[in-house]
């Protein structure tokens, strides 16, 4: 059984985010609905990356393809100037 990281979580997490707000034109009702979910913290951790380098994941997936696979060390090798507390939460596995 493969284990998914934060990473992987949050961006699905944020995916789903972003279908329900265009399918329902309401921005807050995806937020307000994961907000109690063990979702909801991958979900920052990817928003904060997402908001220091829009296009990290593309850089980390050129290092490593499989997203649950990304390791510390494919930060470093992608050069992404990344926070390191953040890239140690985005690794962690999901705590379900």
């Amino acid at each position: 059984m493969s284990t998914t990281n934060n990473l992987e979580e949050g961006l699905a997490t944020l995916f789903s985010k972003k279908v329900t707000d265009r399918d329902t034109g309401d921005e807050d009702y995806a937020e307000i609905s994961i907000a109690p979910t063990k979702y909801y913290y991958p979900y920052t951790l990817v928003s904060q990356l997402l908001d220091i380098n829009p296009d990290a994941v593309i850089e980390l997936r050129k290092v490593q393809p499989m997203i649950s696979s990304i390791t510390k060390g494919d930060f470093l090798k992608a050069n992404l100037e990344i926070p390191e507390e953040l890239i140690e939460e985005l690794v962690k596995p999901m705590e379900y």
